[in-house]
């Protein structure tokens, strides 16, 4: 079990809270003895002639002392575990001799710190400490090797109350009271923003490649695609089909131009082109961020309503705001159309290197023997053949006869109509049956619909005539910035907004400037005529930047090339 024996200072006993309300266990000791030295009892004597509540505290530490002395008891308990604390008169201590050339002990406080350095030199089993709050004792025995402790700020008791003190509680009182007569506004949380406030988002910008990295590529696209340099030609080629024609082939080789070409220019500008390619391969890879798009909601919680409301928004830092114009603000949907800046168009993103060119093909010379002649049938005429290919049996039927009506037919082949007809059970269909669900179509067309019953013209008509403004409403926010551009600060205004009512929920783009990483702010201010205070809320906006490497991308180009 650690005990602790604590000689007090006088600032125990004034300054601090009385002994049964400090957290002793604090201290980490399992038992507390605090020592009444004859220094301390003395401070404590003339307090109690003074007034106030110095008086009260010398006045009821002498009364512990009295009970000590009339039931003969040497301690008093003040805490009974956790830890055990008593307090201990020990009057009778003297301070150490071996300190008087180094202590005036004519001075309290140096006399307790004497008294310290006495009592610990003959502790046994227990600490023997200066305990106080004055840092002048404190630094006597530190610099004399006296063990000292102390006492934490937190122990003290709150300062005497003035006069002025007790006239400012009650204006306190006054205000708290007629604020609760005003609105109040609670600004709620972005529903994008963090528990600290705080939005960010990131933007992945494309690396390009560097020099040495392009020209590592093209050397593997050597690699893969070499020059050819052999220019020898093929031998001859002979081949005869099941007819009996034989046809023979024969390869020369390129002329020496078409090869100078192909050595000196085609294969050098197909290099050239890739190289070009992968040094902009990374344009158009930049992940830009979606548009940052911020809802904050409010509502009025107090007693009345909040008359001439102003709500100011204020980007500070490298940011812009802007309104969503394309939200239909007489709808009650809190769906946000996102709308964004107009832009040019897209840079392309490169998804191929360009195929290695082609070598000079050799000249090829092809002999052919035709094959003996064969007899050749004649071509049949006949419409029934011709008609039982391609089309349905009623679609064939009907195509003929009108073929046959539009021209003209001989009478042979009216007949050939006829008898396919019979033969397929047709004979009473008429070419008109050809145009089916068409008919319903021309007869739309024949026969127009009349002006007035035409629904767009209809409408027009009817909607024809004066147009009035709507009113304004009262109880509805405005927009007081302006729409598609973007702005520093902007603001709405409400002539009345009802307390207790429904969640307001105002929306608008947050613009991040430039295309670096951006940090800034976005300040949100209520005002209002009965409104003692406005209302305030911050929000902290930033966009990081992460780089993507285009060295695998580059590398999945060359290896599709063909």
């Amino acid at each position: 079990m650690t005990v602790v024996h604590l000689v007090a200072d006088t600032n125990l006993f004034f300054e601090c809270k009385s002994l049964e309300q400090l957290p002793w266990s604090e201290l980490g000791y399992d038992e507390v003895v605090l020592l009444l030295t004859k220094p301390v009892l003395d401070e404590i004597d003339k307090h109690k002639k003074a007034s106030g509540r110095t008086r009260s505290r010398a006045i009821e530490i002498y009364g512990r002392l009295r009970d000590m002395l009339v039931t003969a008891n040497t301690e008093v308990v003040i805490q009974a575990d956790t830890p055990r604390v008593v307090l201990r008169s020990l009057s009778s201590a003297k301070p150490d001799l071996g300190l008087k050339d180094d202590l005036d002990y004519g001075k309290n406080d140096e006399r307790l710190v004497g008294i310290v350095s006495t009592l610990n030199s003959k502790a046994e089993k227990y600490e023997v400490k200066l305990f106080t709050d004055d840092t002048g004792p404190a630094m006597t025995a530190a610099d004399l090797g006296v063990p000292f402790l102390m006492i934490s700020p937190d122990w003290r008791r709150p300062s005497a109350e003035t006069p002025e003190d007790k006239r400012i509680k009650e204006l306190e009182k006054e205000n708290k009271l007629y604020r609760l007569q005003e609105p109040k506004i609670e600004i709620g949380k972005c529903d994008m923003a963090d528990e600290r406030g705080h939005i960010q988002i990131t933007r992945t910008v494309a690396s390009p490649l560097t020099a040495e990295e392009i020209e590592a590529f093209v050397e593997r696209l050597k690699e893969k695609h070499p020059p050819v340099e052999d220019f020898l030609p093929p031998p001859k080629e002979v081949t005869k089909d099941l007819f009996g024609s034989v046809m023979t082939i024969e390869y020369s080789p390129p002329c020496q131009e078409k090869i100078d070409q192909y050595r000196m220019t085609s294969y050098p500008d197909w290099l050239e082109r890739c190289r070009e390619v992968l040094s902009s391969v990374h344009q158009g890879r930049d992940q830009i961020e979606a548009p940052l798009f911020v809802r904050w909601p409010m509502v009025n919680q107090g007693t009345r309503p909040a008359s001439k409301v102003r709500i100011e928004f204020e980007a500070k830092g490298s940011l812009a705001l802007r309104r969503i114009v394309n939200r239909d603000e007489d709808d009650d949907d809190d769906n946000i159309q996102e709308v964004t800046a107009e832009s040019g168009e897209p840079t392309p993103i490169v998804n191929c290197l360009p195929p290695a060119p082609s070598p000079p093909s050799f000249d090829k010379k092809v002999t052919k023997t035709a094959p003996p002649a064969l007899v050749s049938s004649k071509p049949s005429s006949d419409l029934a053949t011709l008609l039982a290919k391609g089309l349905e049996p009623g679609h064939r039927i009907a195509l003929a006869r009108a073929t046959a009506d539009i021209f003209g037919a001989s009478d042979r082949l009216s007949q050939q109509i006829k008898d396919f007809s019979a033969s397929r059970g047709l004979a009473g269909l008429q070419h008109s049956d050809f145009l089916g669900s068409h008919n319903a179509t021309l007869r739309s067309i024949l026969e127009p619909t009349p002006m007035w019953h035409q629904p767009s013209l209809r409408s027009s008509i009817l909607d024809f005539g004066p147009r009035f403004p709507d009113p304004r409403n009262r109880e509805r926010f405005y927009y007081e910035w302006p729409e598609y551009e973007e702005v520093k600060k902007g603001a709405l205004t409400c002539e009345l907004w009802r307390h207790h009512s429904e969640v307001e929920t105002f929306d608008f783009e947050v613009v991040f400037i430039g295309e670096e990483a951006v940090k800034g702010t976005v300040e949100c201010t209520v005002h209002a005529d009965n409104l003692t205070t406005p209302a305030e809320a911050r929000l902290v906006v930033s966009r990081k930047v992460e780089f993507l490497s285009m060295f695998d991308i580059a590398s999945a180009l060359v290896d599709a090339c063909g």
